[in-house]
């Protein structure tokens, strides 16, 4: 059996469109809650924090890196205190000239229940920091998950942007966010996030190769077209629908 390794470049193919365009951006490496944001918070501990994964975990909510030295996170089963409504609120953002906005963010939250109380993870907007519009009710998941939220209703108007914690008053576990992002995205735009598949493989034997695709634009995506090469060889392309 005569073995090969196999270096393979995959280039995504769209029509041609204007990059995105970023209107706000946050990423919490700096240390302490960033300079305009706010927090409000009921809890003992002060609420939502900026720290390392591992100094922010606890026994039961332990937080995976997600690949960032620091991330914003309210722990509910380290302080095991009141944590129904915990805010963590973004500067006001200007999108007076934005058409479509969208807001982008790396979240941590299983929506997860205990003794008969159920967590819950919210996305908000609001004018004035007092009136809260509900954007996005989170759907418990297992580690760090991108979040998409349309921030369409809001275009032409400046506007806070929060992230909402509520233990519903049990002792549960408590929700992270990282990579905040709010821009004017491209029409079309898709990015290759992982890609899997062996090393080598036997000569003439067919060696099976799997990603994953995000849609970064507006529009959904109904076709794509994908190109690879083997080694330097020839372009292989094949359209998925």
């Amino acid at each position: 059996m005569t073995l090969r390794c196999f270096t393979c470049l995959l280039l995504f193919i769209s029509a041609a469109t204007l990059p995105a365009q970023t209107i706000f951006q946050q990423n919490f490496e700096v240390p302490g809650i960033p300079s305009g944001w706010t927090v409000q918070s009921s809890a003992t501990d002060g609420g939502w924090l900026v720290g390392t994964p591992g100094a922010l975990s606890s026994q039961f909510f332990g937080i995976p890196s997600n690949g960032s030295q620091r991330i914003a996170a309210t722990n509910d089963d380290k302080c095991n205190c009141n944590k129904s409504q915990e805010y963590l609120i973004t500067p006001l953002i200007d999108l007076s000239a934005a058409v479509q906005p969208v807001l982008k963010a790396d979240i941590l939250f299983g929506g997860e229940s205990y003794q008969g109380a159920t967590e819950q993870g919210t996305i908000l907007a609001s004018l004035d920091k007092t009136n809260w519009t509900p954007l996005n009710n989170l759907s418990g998941h297992d580690g760090w998950q991108t979040i998409v939220t349309d921030l369409s209703a809001f275009a032409g108007k400046t506007v806070y942007i929060a992230f909402r914690y509520g233990d519903g008053n049990g002792w549960l576990y408590g929700m992270a966010v990282d990579n905040v992002l709010v821009e004017e995205p491209a029409n079309l735009d898709a990015a290759l996030t992982n890609l899997s598949g062996r090393a080598f493989g036997e000569e003439n034997v067919a060696l099976p190769i799997s990603g994953s695709i995000f849609n970064n634009g507006v529009m959904a995506i109904t076709e794509l077209e994908l190109r690879y090469t083997v080694n330097g060889g020839a372009p292989v392309t094949e359209t998925f629908s």
